[in-house]
């Protein structure tokens, strides 16, 4: 447990990020140490590039639109904390978690939060044309 609260000091903005995505102290030290794997060069950001290095992506038939949906604002390149953002659209549903009251801000992995991460994404645009 001590050596899990000094991994956490390494990682810039731990608290704040943990706040906005609601993961824990050990599932943020983990997406860190990967995401400092795909981080080889270590430029401090990610790239395309970077993501088609990982070997699963690269067969998936998918892998293309997987990649393209951490990049969807036509950015190039992927900070540790919109990882993390991105990452966290795709927790499970929090069933224990208490109503939320209007002022708060809706949480990252919310029904609402999910579906509007989806829309945003470069591949729904020509569904959305239908609508």
């Amino acid at each position: 447990m001590g050596t899990n609260n000094s991994t956490i000091s390494r990682i810039p903005e731990a608290e704040e990020i943990m706040q906005e995505t609601g993961f824990t102290p050990s599932h943020l030290t983990r997406l860190y140490d990967r995401f400092n794997v795909l981080d080889k060069d270590e430029k401090g950001f990610l790239s395309p590039k970077d993501f088609e290095s990982i070997r699963e992506l690269t067969f998936n038939p998918l892998g293309e639109r997987i990649i393209s949906a951490f990049f969807a604002d036509g950015k190039d390149t992927l900070s540790f904390r919109s990882f993390v953002t991105i990452l966290a659209h795709f927790r499970p549903l929090d069933k224990t978690r208490q109503p939320r009251d209007a002022c708060s801000p809706e949480p990252i992995n919310s029904r609402t939060s999910k579906l509007k991460c989806e829309c945003q994404s470069p591949h729904t645009a020509i569904f959305q044309s239908f609508v």
